[in-house]
């Protein structure tokens, strides 16, 4: 379905401007106005066909691909991250920085910020955090639903869940600590 939307979109721009184009040097008011309507709506078209995949692979359940795990990772929001009970560890520029990443209603955040407290030992990874058992995940190398650690382009995710952590939004903020047990 991404050649539809690619050649929607691509139709739609040629339109738009093929239209604005030969309607302002030929003054034909009806190209002027069929480039300025049928342009932008055929590129409409092409971004409702997206959403609409969206839609109907969330309500699926359907495994991501490679360039939908990107979407996601490349659009969430970089929060300021700190934590009370870990320090968290720098980014390669030298601040705290991290992309909090939502799949499938939960959340990912790059296993970096824990560097620290972990060990990787061949297809997993024991996190050893401050005040909290030791725990062992299973690497894997892509994206499914309910995946606790993932690796992607180079990076590892990990599942704030299966590590005891819950993310606290504030602002521009993310504050990172452990699940309290009742």
């Amino acid at each position: 379905m991404i050649k539809v939307q690619v050649f929607l979109f691509i139709i739609g721009l040629l339109v738009f401007l093929f239209g604005l184009l030969y309607g302002f040097a030929g003054g034909d008011l009806a190209l002027l106005l069929a480039g300025f309507v049928a342009g932008p709506l055929l590129m409409g078209l092409s971004k409702v066909i997206q959403l609409l995949e969206e839609i109907s692979h969330k309500l699926l359940r359907m495994p991501f691909t490679l360039d939908q795990v990107w979407q996601v990772i490349k659009n969430s929001p970089k929060y300021e991250t700190e934590s009370k009970s870990f320090e968290v560890y720098p980014n390669p520029r030298g601040n705290s920085q991290y992309q909090l990443a939502v799949f499938d209603d939960e959340y990912y955040i790059k296993a970096r910020v824990f560097k620290k407290y972990i060990k990787p030992n061949e297809n997993e990874i024991v996190f050893e955090l401050p005040n909290q058992e030791p725990i062992t995940l299973q690497k894997s190398y892509a994206y499914y639903p309910g995946v606790e650690l993932f690796d992607f382009r180079g990076q590892v995710f990990v599942m704030l869940k299966k590590i005891n952590v819950y993310p606290m939004i504030e602002g521009d903020t993310l504050k990172l600590e452990y699940f309290e047990e009742e």
